[in-house]
């Protein structure tokens, strides 16, 4: 793993969803291999337990994004490239396995999208999976990314902020849709999508 100190007094506790695609993603990974995996959420203590069986490089951009951007807006591109050049770590000569995007992409108007990617796809092997939950049915959601951490080998956890004035801030789900994200991921299909009981989609992308 990685060098970085877990997030002291982390509430991981909150609402499991089944996950079956990433479960089988990681289901599927060699033990015996070493493993790179570039997570744009925060250092969580269950996604480490869960990965503690693996040789594996976890490389935590533990991104802050205050809700989606106008779509044509300069500023925010800008300051995503800056966030981006800030925290992505040396690549070493390695690319990565598996890009774990959480919720993260709801975040993002399709041009920021399409920037993370020209970003991070060089980063990614050719056999890479990236991994995204979609608002897909709900019209409004947090203000702010919910925590999202593996609870175990078929679920993912997600809990909200503790805090009453960042609990009540809803902003507008974008509910992007299959095209409209591969449109803006060049290089990159949907490889695979399920609708989850959350009313999210779940999506593993693959390199063409």
């Amino acid at each position: 793993m990685t060098a970085v100190k877990p997030i002291k007094n982390s509430r991981e506790t909150g609402e499991s969803v089944r996950a079956p695609l990433l479960s089988k993603v990681i289901a599927d990974m060699d033990p015996d291999r070493r493993l790179f995996i570039i997570d744009l959420g925060g250092l969580r203590s269950g996604t480490l337990h869960r990965l503690a069986e693996f040789r594996c490089r976890l490389d935590v951009l533990d991104f802050d994004v205050q809700g989606p951007k106008p779509k044509d807006d300069a500023d925010p591109l800008d300051e995503l490239r800056t966030r981006l050049n800030q925290r992505l770590p040396d690549a070493r000569g390695e690319t990565a396995d598996l890009l774990l995007c959480w919720n993260y992409l709801n975040y993002f108007s399709t041009t920021q999208i399409e920037l993370l990617m020209a970003s991070l796809l060089p980063r990614l092997s050719e056999r890479a999976a990236i991994h995204a939950l979609i608002e897909s049915s709900a019209p409004d959601m947090p203000g702010t990314p919910a925590p999202m951490a593996i609870a175990d080998h078929d679920h993912l956890l997600t809990w909200s902020d503790p805090s009453e004035d960042a609990a009540s801030v809803r902003v507008p789900a974008p509910r992007h849709s299959s095209d409209g994200l591969t449109a803006c991921m060049p290089g990159v299909v949907a490889d695979q999508t399920m609708l989850l009981g959350t009313g999210q989609k779940e999506y593993l992308f693959r390199r063409r």
